[in-house]
């Protein structure tokens, strides 16, 4: 028979386990955030490449790559239907990460429309860019993507400010100046503001818009964005529709959801 003390000791480490996965999981997920390599990611891609062996892949997909935004965005290929969806997201994988991944997470699917979601991480301890080297890195991202695609079209969604982070706030609001101006010379380009859906009359991210903390958006926040991105895909689709008409009725959209 068991003593009391030897049983104690057995509930007590089987309640700890939890509490050691748990840790376990955050410190592997810390550890690739502070990784310098593109290589931390290459296990997700290659479960991404494992998925779509197993699927009969959707002709000419809408395709969106970026980082845990992506990972997080529920429910946009019910608001973009009938065109099929795709989500390629990569932990908290800076523009730099998916240059380097680009064949296997993008070019695998020839995807018609290429939506790059650019994330906070670009911002962070790991990458730490200032809004030019940003531009930078995404002007070489646009320049694959042109040799993979050449009559393909690539929608930039510029970095999102968050309540989370406030220190960024004006890298942010300089990057998305840049990205801007750059992509409004680029024919194979389209620039979406993600400001004026998430932010408030004062240039501050709108927290009703975040999940709790302010890290991440929530469910209203990706619908608002999916709004502005579904209205610049009918744009494209729609030739005579005037190029300014995306960005004046996505508001009203999106104040209507």
């Amino acid at each position: 028979m068991l003593s009391w003390p030897l049983i104690r000791n057995i509930c007590l480490a089987l309640l700890l386990l939890p509490l050691a996965h748990f840790a376990w999981v955050v410190g592997s997920e810390h550890a690739r955030r502070q990784a310098p390599g593109p290589e931390v990611w290459q296990a997700e891609v290659d479960a991404y490449t494992r998925e779509a062996q197993t699927l009969s892949l959707p002709a000419d997909p809408v395709l969106v790559a970026g980082g845990r935004q992506v990972k997080l965005w529920a429910g946009l290929d019910r608001l973009l239907a009938p065109r099929p969806v795709l989500m390629r997201g990569l932990g908290d994988a800076t523009v730099d990460d998916l240059i380097y991944h680009y064949s296997d997470l993008i070019g695998y699917y020839r995807p018609e429309s290429l939506i790059l979601l650019v994330g906070n991480s670009e911002f962070q301890q790991r990458d730490d860019k200032e809004p030019t080297e940003l531009l930078q890195a995404v002007q070489q991202f646009a320049a694959i993507d042109r040799e993979h695609r050449p009559s393909g079209q690539l929608y930039l969604i510029g970095p999102v400010k968050t309540p989370f982070y406030p220190e960024d706030h004006r890298r942010i609001a300089q990057a998305n100046t840049l990205l801007a101006a750059w992509a409004a010379g680029e024919p194979g380009v389209t620039y979406l503001d993600p400001a004026p859906v998430l932010e408030d009359a004062e240039g501050k991210p709108d927290g009703s818009y975040f999940r709790p903390g302010g890290q991440y958006l929530n469910r209203q926040g990706y619908l608002r964005l999916g709004v502005l991105l579904r209205a610049a895909l009918e744009a494209r689709e729609t030739p005579h529709t005037p190029a300014e008409s995306y960005v004046n009725s996505t508001g009203s959209s999106a104040n209507a959801q």
